[in-house]
């Protein structure tokens, strides 16, 4: 691996260390950081020791003390492990861990996956439309013109269906995106509740559960932090920069460099909700995605004019479905929740 190359790594490591530090500590919110001593880059031919040391953070206005460690090892075929650790000071119990370990794919290996895909596939025109497991361009779209009632109300168990498509879009953007899909699960997993819940036809719909919350009090009370309204407003904060990505893919051309097409597309859209660690996280993170071209293989295994013509009806579709969301939460000004 060459110099730039473990930068790159040093970058990611350590923000991922803080980053599951901060999604153990139930998604807290980092009010100051106090930097302590950290170990600098040390390599060899086959491992890289990229980030280490400890210092303290206030999350939730409690201080904690903290360490952690990234090693990437096997080079651009091999894998980060990375450790977070901490406990509130002068504990004597030991230091609660999270653990990560990272697989690391080249584009020629994904290439080599994507032509396997591709040999075996017997679906008809369209993107993956007969293999569930994998993202669907084809599948998306058709959500989509679904989630809207006659009465123009966004149906949340259609919605759900919707984000359930779309959570199998990010593990395609890299292993470190899998945590985007764990915290996606956990909001949709709480929609439900609610949905096969005391109060369920409530919750039928977006504008129904919004006015009932609202009416109840439900939003504002502490013991309601994970309400229906706050959960169904951060899958629509993710929708939105799934689109702009797509919309970014859609005006590509090959050989155009992805990791300006997700930067670009994550600070339009949701990066000023995301906090100082997290936000690092995510970008470095992104040069870690496959190239532009074999990204475009994963998201349709026919074409690229097939891709487009999806990617041109999935801005057509999703568009009202946006348009909804956004005028019941500014109705209700929402929008800003946390």
């Amino acid at each position: 691996m060459n110099k730039g190359s473990a930068k790159i790594a040093v970058s990611i490591t350590a923000c991922l260390c803080l980053t599951f530090l901060l999604l153990g500590l139930y998604s807290g919110r980092l009010t100051s950081l106090k930097r302590g001593e950290w170990t600098g880059l040390q390599d060899t031919d086959e491992t890289i020791q990229s980030w280490g040391g400890k210092g303290q953070v206030h999350i939730n206005n409690q201080q904690y003390d903290i360490e952690g460690h990234a090693i990437m090892q096997g080079g651009d075929k091999g894998s980060i492990k990375v450790e977070a650790g901490w406990h509130k000071p002068h504990e004597k119990m030991p230091m609660a861990h999270v653990t990560a370990d990272l697989k690391i794919k080249n584009d020629s290996q994904q290439k080599t996956k994507q032509q396997e895909t591709n040999n075996n596939d017997d679906s008809p025109p369209g993107c993956y439309k007969n293999k569930p497991d994998h993202f669907s361009l084809s599948r998306l779209v058709e959500s989509f013109k679904n989630t809207l009632t006659k009465d123009g109300e966004i149906d949340t168990t259609k919605y759900i269906d919707t984000n359930n498509e779309l959570m199998k879009f990010f593990p395609m953007m890299g292993t470190l995106f899998t945590f985007v899909t764990s915290e996606a699960q956990n909001k949709i997993d709480y929609l439900m509740s609610y949905l096969e819940g005391p109060d369920g036809k409530e919750y039928k719909t977006l504008s129904s559960m919004v006015k009932f919350e609202t009416d109840n009090h439900i939003i504002n009370i502490k013991a309601y932090e994970e309400s229906g309204t706050r959960n169904f407003l951060r899958l629509h904060r993710g929708l939105n920069f799934s689109l702009a990505f797509c919309e970014g893919l859609k005006n590509s051309k090959p050989g155009d460099n992805i990791v300006t097409i997700a930067y670009d597309s994550y600070s339009s859209t949701v990066s000023h909700f995301h906090g100082w660690f997290v936000r690092k996280a995510i970008q470095a993170a992104f040069y870690l995605l496959p190239s532009r071209d074999t990204f475009m293989g994963l998201l349709c295994d026919t074409d690229e004019d097939t891709a487009f013509k999806l990617l041109n009806e999935l801005a057509e579709v999703a568009k009202p479905v946006y348009d909804r969301t956004q005028y019941v939460y500014e109705k209700y000004n929402y929008l800003d929740l946390p």
